[in-house]
């Protein structure tokens, strides 16, 4: 027999949207259990989430097709988080500081993006039109891919949209990723998959090579590629350099001489640039890579700086059944929300 006594008032909000904790595994895997929304509903400093559920592009395991839902799933633990604490705010203990999602940080997600699946340059000119309409509206887009190719169309996008809003702004473009994802054209794959991503970006028309910064890489890297990096003035922090100086001081030294050249940044995150010790979800195997702690430090660096879209990438939960990778995905992302807002506030 029903207890009525747990039907009280306040249970929902006027929209029948719950304003009680749920547990993170009930309710609609929306991210942060944010309401759902479209194009039309977008205005200047919301925060515009959507996913692009394709790893056709992908030159290892596939998967990443899976990435957006899982990172939505899993990110609906911090709002069960923060709507379980009385004033939903809890304090970092090893800082002390007060970490607060506050109800009025405006965010919407607007789904998935229309993909085909054996349609490249249809599915490129989709996703590449619908950033650069979320960018036109001032908005912010979060991106939760999909392989690392997607990134590309999305950068297109971009530029496009910021050059219809703020004509003449300058972008830098960050990867954040353990390969160079410079191939031009690869002997298998071609000059079209993940593994050309930053080769592609880099030969955007609206964008320096020079505004160019890459972090994290390790390993081998071609000739040819290593060559293209270095005559095109691009810069390279890599993971030696991050582990002798701290992410903190590689990262934000990089960005603050990046950021006297350019205005915004547009901030790409393979989540293999963390090892796949932390990080077994994702299509490439990773043995040697950040450290989970790494990344929360790197998006709080990108926090205190002017970046203008973020995409999170090749999260491929099926490889993972302890979801930890999505979790981790999640967290960074709701971490990097958290801190922008704080610092937009503290400026």
């Amino acid at each position: 027999m029903t207890d009525w006594r747990y039907a009280q008032p306040g249970a929902a909000g006027g929209d029948g949207a719950p304003t009680r904790p749920q547990a993170y595994h009930a309710g609609v895997a929306t991210f942060m259990r944010r309401p759902m929304g479209d194009l039309k509903a977008l205005r200047p400093g919301m925060t515009a989430v959507f996913g692009i559920p394709y790893d056709y592009t992908s030159g290892s395991r596939p998967g990443a097709r899976w990435g957006p839902r899982g990172i939505r799933q899993s990110s609906a633990y911090f709002d069960y988080f923060l709507r379980s604490s009385p004033d939903a705010s809890y304090v970092d203990i090893e800082t002390g500081r007060e970490v607060r999602f506050p109800e009025t940080l405006p965010i919407v997600d607007l789904g998935d993006v229309e993909i085909f699946p054996t349609d490249l340059a249809r599915t490129s000119a989709s996703i590449a039109a619908f950033t650069g309409a979320i960018t036109a509206t001032g908005a912010f887009p979060l991106i939760l891919g999909g392989d690392h190719y997607v990134s590309y169309p999305c950068v297109e996008g971009f530029l496009q949209g910021l050059a219809a809003t703020r004509p003449g702004a300058r972008v830098g473009y960050v990867h954040l990723d353990n390969h160079l994802d410079m191939f031009d054209a690869n002997p298998v794959w071609g000059p079209v998959y993940h593994g050309s991503t930053v080769r592609r970006v880099s030969e955007l028309p609206g964008l320096d090579p020079a505004d160019m910064l890459l972090v994290g890489q390790t390993g081998l890297a071609g000739r040819e590629t290593w060559d293209y990096l270095r005559t095109r003035g691009m810069t390279l922090v890599t993971l030696g350099e991050v582990r002798r100086r701290g992410m903190d001081a590689a990262l934000d030294e990089a960005l603050t001489r990046l950021c006297r050249r350019v205005d915004v940044l547009y901030v790409s995150i393979d989540i293999d640039v963390v090892a796949c010790a932390y990080a077994p979800g994702t299509g490439g195997v990773v043995l040697d890579g950040l450290e989970a702690r790494q990344l929360f430090e790197a998006v709080s660096v990108f926090a205190r700086h002017p970046v203008a879209a973020l995409d999170l990438v090749e999260v491929a939960p099926n490889y993972d059944p302890a979801e930890t990778t999505i979790r981790l995905a999640a967290q960074a992302l709701f971490q990097f929300l958290v801190e922008r807002d704080a610092a937009a506030g503290a400026r």
